[in-house]
């Protein structure tokens, strides 16, 4: 009977912990990414396909202003064969829920933000890397699940969506200004949707 009332104890003690974490003024640090292969085919050689390997990581730091409720600014990081590395900056809004009597929570998130690609893996004729501008907007959105495994240390697993969009300047033509060839270009707006699988950790102070 006593081992009984220690156990239930320690469940109930384990409950509340867990349930403490997402509570107001806690700090929650993620590292979430993924990676995979992409196939890229250059627009001239439409037979001779490669398979490029990609990695994305994700950085955000978490501030729970309210229970369950957290402002998340988020920096990304895309590495890609044979291509520049590409970053990104968002803002998000995430609400996380505990699942009553369990080391388990469930999570969303939305956000808005700038970068300089385009989320691998892409069409085979799109290049991931657009320019050195910031002038991709992205939409991000997620939900998942985050499993306490220790205290503070919480096993982060999300089903994340970006739609990303950027106007490209197609050259049309040139035309000179004393005596100087000047290339008319003309803007085509251009939309990627992204769905995948994000891996990662949060530790939580």
């Amino acid at each position: 009977m006593k081992r009984y009332h220690a156990i239930s104890f320690l469940l109930i003690l384990n409950t509340f912990l867990c349930h403490a974490q997402f509570d107001s003024g806690h700090v929650e640090l993620s590292l979430m990414g993924t990676g995979g292969y992409q196939r890229q085919t250059p627009a001239t050689l439409a037979n001779d396909s490669q398979f490029l390997g990609y990695a994305m990581l994700n950085l955000s730091v978490g501030y729970y202003f309210i229970s369950g409720l957290s402002v998340e600014p988020q920096i990304g990081f895309v590495a890609i064969e044979k291509s520049f590395p590409s970053q990104s900056t968002l803002l998000n809004i995430s609400y996380t829920r505990l699942i009553p009597s369990s080391t388990v929570a469930l999570f969303a998130r939305v956000g808005y933000g700038i970068s300089n690609s385009l989320s691998p893996p892409m069409l085979a004729f799109v290049p991931t890397r657009i320019s050195n501008k910031w002038d991709v907007h992205v939409l991000n959105a997620g939900a998942g699940t985050k499993i306490l495994i220790k205290e503070n240390v919480v096993l982060r697993l999300e089903l994340n969506y970006r739609k990303e969009s950027f106007q490209y300047q197609i050259p049309i033509g040139l035309y000179y200004v004393d005596n100087k060839a000047v290339e008319l270009t003309k803007g085509e707006d251009f939309t990627n949707s992204y769905v995948g699988m994000l891996f990662g950790f949060s530790f939580i102070l």
